[in-house]
C-alpha cells in the first residue's frame, strides 16, 4: 500500500470525512466538526 493510501484508509477508519495534510505538520482529520492528529500507528504503509 502506497503511504497516501494507508493515510486514506486510516481516516476512513477513524470515521473521519476530511484529511488535511501541510508540510512540517502531522497529518490531520476532521472528525465530529473538530480537528484532531491522524494515529501514526494506523497510517502504516505495512
Amino acid at each position: 500500500m502506497t503511504p497516501i493510501d494507508a493515510l486514506f484508509r486510516a481516516m476512513c477508519d477513524a470515521g473521519a470525512s476530511d484529511l488535511h495534510l501541510s508540510c512540517g505538520m502531522p497529518p490531520l482529520i476532521r472528525k465530529d466538526g473538530g480537528m484532531q492528529p491522524l494515529d501514526p500507528a494506523k497510517a502504516s504503509c505495512s
